[in-house]
């Protein structure tokens, strides 16, 4: 049991480093701005995704992270990059 709290709070240290691979993101205010950034340009685009999806690419977009998915609609997000599996 020590032994799982002592990795948690290792995985929870490296998430608040900077280093994500396999941590949690929190969303913040600056995740907000680029949320309401990607939700217009889908609209206006008239490319509309699930909500849902729309934060992940926010965060893809804010921490410039690739999103692994086989959804293609993330293909229409700018500022992301996609790859398939």
């Amino acid at each position: 049991m020590a032994d799982r709290i002592r990795q948690g709070a290792q995985r929870e240290h490296r998430g608040s480093s900077g280093d994500h691979r396999g941590g949690v993101f929190q969303i913040d205010t600056n995740t907000a701005r680029v949320y309401a950034d990607v939700r217009r340009e889908l609209k206006i685009a008239s490319r509309p995704i699930p909500e849902n999806d729309i934060w992940i690419a926010a965060l893809a977009r804010q921490h410039g992270l690739d999103i692994v998915s086989k959804d293609d609609h993330f293909e229409h997000v700018n500022g992301v990059t996609r790859f398939s599996w």
